[in-house]
C-alpha cells in the first residue's frame, strides 16, 4: 500500500494491514472525522502515544493519578520546555537534517510524554473536580490568601 498513510508493518500480513485500515476508518467514521492523510499521521502519534502509555501503565499502574492534575500538567510543561530548548533555542542545529539523533529522539521521547501528560490531566480534570471527587484549590484562593 505505497499511498497508505499507514507505516509498513514488516511482521503483518498484506491482510491484516488492510483489515487495521478498515478497523480504522470505521472508527474514523463513527466519531466523524475524515479519514486521510492528515488525520491518518495524527491518528499514528497518537497511537504511539498510547503504546507507550499502555506499556508503562502496565510496569508501574495507575501512578500518574497519585499526586492529580496538577502534577500532570506541570510534567507536561516540563516537556515542553526541554522541546523548546531542543527545537526552539538551538534550532539552528536541526535546518538540513543537522541535528544529532539521540538528541532527536530523546526529543521525540519528550513530546510523546508530554501528550501522555495532558492526556492525564485531561482525564484527571473531570466535571466533578480531580480523580478524588475533589476540586482543586489554587494557592491564590486559601484562606490564607484571604
Amino acid at each position: 500500500m505505497a499511498d497508505s498513510p499507514f507505516p509498513e508493518v514488516p511482521d503483518r500480513t498484506s491482510k491484516e494491514a488492510k483489515d487495521v485500515r478498515r478497523a480504522t476508518q470505521i472508527v474514523f467514521e463513527y466519531y466523524g472525522i475524515p479519514f486521510g492523510p492528515d488525520t491518518c499521521a495524527h491518528f499514528m502519534v497518537l497511537m504511539k502515544c498510547l503504546q507507550v502509555y499502555a506499556s508503562r501503565e502496565s510496569a508501574y499502574g495507575g501512578v500518574w493519578k497519585q499526586y492529580g492534575p496538577l502534577a500532570n500538567l506541570l510534567s507536561a510543561a516540563r516537556k515542553v520546555d526541554r522541546l523548546m530548548s531542543i527545537f526552539w533555542h538551538r534550532g539552528d542545529q536541526y535546518v538540513g537534517g543537522s541535528a544529532r539523533a539521540v538528541e532527536h529522539k530523546d526529543a521525540l521521547d519528550d513530546g510523546i510524554d508530554g501528550i501522555n501528560y495532558l492526556a492525564f490531566f485531561m482525564r484527571l480534570k473531570t466535571p466533578r473536580g480531580t480523580i478524588t471527587g475533589n476540586e482543586p484549590i489554587r494557592p491564590e484562593q486559601s484562606e490564607e490568601n484571604s
